[in-house]
């Protein structure tokens, strides 16, 4: 990895977000959709399995996009919660920074009030 890359992210500093929500690609055509459904769920058993910090995620679950797919949220972290936000931007939901701080990790992008 390039030297100027660790020094703005690194295992150390990092968390994962998974926000992968059936509506989000019901309209994907340019992609197997059997792996759509699949590639996040690899991406979360590594995420475990290496221990690695990790936030599961949803806009307007109730409203409109629907919930968390369950190859992610039941299969591999069947315990964890789901932060539902509001807003795209989730550097701008108050309960997904403080999921991220609560990690000991920094949310990217999110610049706190001195």
């Amino acid at each position: 990895m390039p030297t100027a890359l660790l020094k703005h992210v690194s295992p150390e500093d990092a968390a994962l977000a998974i926000d992968f929500q059936p509506q989000l690609f019901m309209g994907v055509e340019s992609h197997d959709r059997l792996k759509l459904r699949s590639n996040p769920q690899i991406i979360a058993k590594a995420a475990k399995l290496f221990k690695f910090p990790t936030l599961l995620t949803t806009v307007t679950a109730n409203a409109s996009a629907g919930p968390f797919v369950p190859e992610v949220a039941k299969d591999v972290f069947p315990n964890d919660p789901i932060q539902d936000r509001a807003s795209i931007n989730a550097c701008l939901d108050s309960g997904f920074v403080s999921a991220v701080e609560a990690t000991g990790r920094k949310a990217a992008g999110h610049h706190p009030k001195a």
